[in-house]
């Protein structure tokens, strides 16, 4: 569930503590975009394609998950519940990679566009590659701008990855994996924060000393 720019409350036995949400995370669009949300043995939200195998990974970039996907026949990916309404328009789209199966010869991640509310029928799609492709095993970073065409109503975000040149053409022998984690999607490039819950008796700034005081009224 990804956190909204505002500032809650809540009480917790006898202790009052604040929520500070981040303001980076309301920009980011992507559900369950860190992985950190498991149901089962993988990642809510998120749906093999391509009968791809797709688990949860306690290898990860932040957080405590990332989501492993494995394929052993040309190509294997993932795609996120689906986005809706979005408007057309130009996006910030991002996504970390990890992986030592040196038989992929291109991963990517991007979105596929609809012009429908529920992200049915055809739809178009625009993908940001990995280039070079790092195989060694290292956390990488994929980003740049995607724009929605118009008449855009919903999307979803996918992340894949191929064994060769065509999809159905070259088998991942051995079989291929790639970790993914962090996938941001929204109108700011900037990369999302976790919320903090602060006890009350910190000064964050005058505005929250001043609400403080008056909760112990």
């Amino acid at each position: 569930m990804s956190s909204r720019s505002v500032m809650g409350l809540t009480v917790a036995g006898a202790g009052l503590y604040l929520l500070v949400a981040h303001a980076a995370n309301a920009a980011n669009l992507t559900p369950n975009p860190g992985f950190e949300s498991v149901c089962g043995s993988a990642p809510c939200n998120w749906s093999p394609t391509l009968g791809t195998t797709v688990t949860s990974s306690t290898t990860a970039h932040s957080g405590s998950f990332s989501m492993s996907v494995s394929e052993s026949v040309s190509g294997g990916g993932a795609a996120s519940d689906c986005i809706s309404p979005l408007p057309a328009g130009t996006y910030s789209f991002s996504f970390w990679y990890n992986t030592t199966s040196t038989n992929i010869a291109a991963l990517q991640g991007g979105l596929n566009f609809f012009a429908v509310p529920n992200c049915g029928g055809g739809g178009g799609n625009t993908a940001l590659f990995a280039s070079p492709l790092n195989t060694t095993g290292t956390w990488t970073q994929v980003s740049g701008m995607i724009s929605a065409p118009a008449g855009t109503q919903s999307v979803w975000a996918e992340v894949f990855f191929q064994c060769g040149g065509t999809i159905g053409t070259t088998p991942c022998t051995p079989a291929s994996t790639a970790l993914f984690d962090d996938v941001f999607f929204g109108t700011s490039a900037s990369t999302p924060e976790p919320s903090t819950w602060i006890p009350t008796g910190v000064v964050l700034s005058f505005g929250v000393v001043q609400l403080c005081r008056r909760l112990r009224r």
